[in-house]
C-alpha cells in the first residue's frame, strides 16, 4: 500500500487544483460532478473524518469552455468532462472523458478529444494539467469553429467581398527553435493558400544551432487565406520546445492585417511581392527597418510603438 502521506499529498493537490480552476473561471463555468467525493476528501484532509480510502477516489469535473470566432462572435459553449485519477498528478495523466457542443457531432467531438489527449500525453511532466488542458481545448475548438464558418453561406459571401483586394499582414514571432522545419512548414501553408511571403530574422548565433530570433513574417494574398494562415500558426504544431517536444506558436503577434489600399497618411500602398523568400538576416534594428521599408511595411503602428497591433 502507498504511504498515507503520499495519498494525502496527491489528494490535496487535486482539491487545490479544483479550487484554483473555480477561482479562475468562476462557479458558473465549473461543475464538480463528484461533489460528494470532494466533500469527503476535504473532511479527511482537515482531520474531521477517518477514511483514508476515500483519498483514492477519482475526482471528475465538468467545465464550460467559452470561445469566440475570428469576428469576436461568441459561439456555442463546449462542455469538457475531465477526470483526475487517484494517482494524478505525479503518476497518472489527467483524463479527458468527453467533449460536447451544439456545433459538434459525436464523431467530431471524439476526434477533437483525441487531439487534446495526444497533447496531454506529449506534455506530461507530473504537474497539474487542468488549466493548460482547458486552454488547449479552447484553441482546438476555436480552430474547428473557424473552419466550419468558412462553409456557411455568409462566409462564402464574405470571401467574395474580401478577395476584391489583396491583403497584407505582418506577424512578429519571438523565436524559432528549429528554424529549418518551422520555415518549411510556413512555406507549405503559403503554397496551399496561394500566399506570397517574405521572412526576416536576426543573424543566427553560432551557439544556438537552428534557433533564430526576432522573426518577422510579411504576407500578401487573399484576406481569408491570411486568416487561415494565422489560425494555423496558433493551433498547429510548428516548432519544438527546449526539451525537443513538438509545440504550437505561443509568442506571435499580428502587427497589422489590412487591405493593400489601406495605408497611413503620407505612405504609399504596399508594393506587390511574389513567391516565398527568406531574406538576408539582419544585424541591427536599422537593417530590419530598411528591409521592412522596402516593402512599405515599416510603420505598422504609431510612432515609437509602430510594432504593435494595427489591424
Amino acid at each position: 500500500a502507498e504511504e498515507e502521506d503520499t495519498l494525502r499529498e496527491r489528494a490535496q493537490r487535486r482539491i487545490d487544483e479544483v479550487d484554483a480552476v473555480i477561482a479562475i473561471l468562476g462557479d458558473g463555468a465549473v461543475e464538480i460532478v463528484s461533489a460528494d467525493i470532494v466533500r469527503t476528501v476535504r473532511n479527511v484532509l482537515e482531520g474531521e473524518l477517518d477514511d483514508i480510502q476515500s483519498l483514492l477516489s477519482p475526482v471528475t469535473i465538468r467545465i464550460k469552455v467559452s470561445s469566440q470566432d475570428e469576428d469576436s462572435t461568441t459561439v456555442p459553449v463546449c462542455i469538457a468532462t475531465l477526470c483526475m485519477p487517484p494517482r494524478y498528478p505525479d503518476v497518472e495523466l489527467l483524463m479527458l472523458v468527453s467533449l460536447s457542443s451544439e456545433m459538434l457531432t459525436k464523431e467530431q467531438g471524439n476526434k477533437l478529444a483525441e487531439e487534446v489527449r495526444a497533447s496531454l500525453a506529449d506534455n506530461a511532466d507530473g504537474n497539474e494539467q487542468v488549466y493548460d488542458t482547458i486552454m488547449e481545448i479552447e484553441e482546438v475548438y476555436k480552430s474547428f469553429v473557424a473552419k466550419s464558418n468558412k462553409r456557411t453561406e455568409g462566409q462564402q459571401q464574405q470571401v467574395v467581398e474580401d478577395n476584391a483586394d489583396d491583403y497584407h499582414a505582418v506577424i512578429k514571432i519571438d523565436h524559432m527553435n528549429d528554424s529549418v522545419k518551422y520555415i518549411k512548414t510556413l512555406k507549405k501553408w503559403c503554397e496551399a493558400e496561394k500566399l506570397c511571403a517574405r521572412i526576416f530574422h536576426k543573424k543566427q548565433r553560432s551557439d544556438l544551432g537552428k534557433r533564430v530570433e526576432g522573426v518577422f513574417v510579411c504576407l500578401r494574398g487573399g484576406n481569408d487565406a491570411i486568416k487561415s494562415f494565422i489560425t494555423q500558426l496558433r493551433t498547429e504544431y510548428v516548432d519544438i520546445d527546449g526539451k525537443g517536444v513538438k509545440c504550437r506558436e505561443r509568442k506571435s503577434t499580428v502587427l497589422c492585417h489590412r487591405p493593400q489600399s489601406k495605408v497611413k497618411e503620407g505612405e504609399k500602398e504596399v508594393e506587390a511581392f511574389d513567391g516565398f523568400a527568406v531574406e538576408e538576416p539582419y544585424n541591427t534594428e536599422k537593417d530590419l527597418e530598411d528591409q521592412l521599408a522596402g516593402l512599405n511595411l515599416l510603420h505598422v503602428g504609431d510612432g515609437s510603438q509602430r510594432f504593435v497591433n494595427a489591424s
